[in-house]
Parts: C-alpha cells; structure tokens; sequence
C-alpha cells in the first residue's frame, strides 16, 4: 500500500517558496512603479522650468509668466539650479530657488539649491523674468517648492 501522506512536508515547501516568489514580483513591481513615478516628475520638474523659460515675463506683469506643475513626487535629495541654468546658458546667481518654511523642503542659504529631506508629493512653481534694468542677471527665474515665488 502506497501512502501519500509523507510528502505533505515536500509539498508545503513548494507552496511556500512559490508564494515567496510571487511576493517577490509583487514587491519589485510597486517599486518598478515608484521609480517611474519619480522619473516622470523629475521630467515634469525640468519641462516645467522650460516651459516658463519660454514664456518669460516682465517684472511689472510677473503673474503672467507663472507656470505651476502639479503633484511632483520629488524624492529625498538635493535639487540644485545649476543644471537648470547650464541647460540655457545662465548663470546660476540668476536662478533663484524658493520653498514653504517647515516642510521637508529646505532652501540654502544662497537659495541655488532645495535640500529634500523626505520623498513628497508638492506642486512646483516657475517664474522667469527679463528684466534689462538688472546689470548681473537680465534675465532671473524662480523655481518655487509648495508655494508662489516671490520676486525681489
């Protein structure tokens, strides 16, 4: 007589390590979705900077050149203008970076970078102004986290 019964411990261990496998793909498929997620705001970070480059303004209309880009998740990191102003040949003195007090946000001291301290979702504001008057940048952008720039 044949009896089945002594492989129920083989056959838990089958299921056990397929369920394992299947959680694995589940994990690795919500991050694949989260880093996309990350990039697609990232690109929406930069597109959003270009579209209010090309749709600069004066400085006694500023609120017509605001361009505002919405639920950005940025990731827990540094932002910093330079590659905004190396991607349309400013200096980097002539972006200025803005973000809410009190939020995982923080602008340095010379206000060209954001330190992120937490992945956040925000909207983003971009601003660019022409002005002639103004020797050291005749043209100035603002790049806004959770809140309107204000201008000088």
């Amino acid at each position: 007589m044949k009896s089945r019964g002594m492989f129920w411990p083989f056959r838990l261990l089958i299921a056990t390590l397929v369920s394992f496998v299947i959680l694995i793909m589940i994990f690795s498929a919500i991050n694949y979705f989260e880093q996309i997620r990350i990039k697609v705001s990232m690109q929406r970070l930069e597109k959003g900077f270009n579209t209010a480059w090309g749709a600069i303004t004066t400085p006694d209309k500023p609120d017509k050149g605001i361009n505002k880009e919405k639920n950005l998740t940025i990731p827990a990191t540094t932002i910093s203008a330079l590659p905004f102003a190396e991607s349309h040949n400013l200096d980097v003195k002539c972006i200025e970076m803005q973000s809410i007090k009190n939020s995982p946000f923080k602008t340095t001291e010379n206000k060209h970078a954001v330190i992120v301290k937490n992945e956040s979702m925000t909207d983003v504001y971009f601003l660019c102004i022409h002005n002639p008057s103004d020797v050291e940048c005749s043209e100035r952008c603002y790049i806004s986290f959770g809140k309107r720039p204000e201008v000088d």
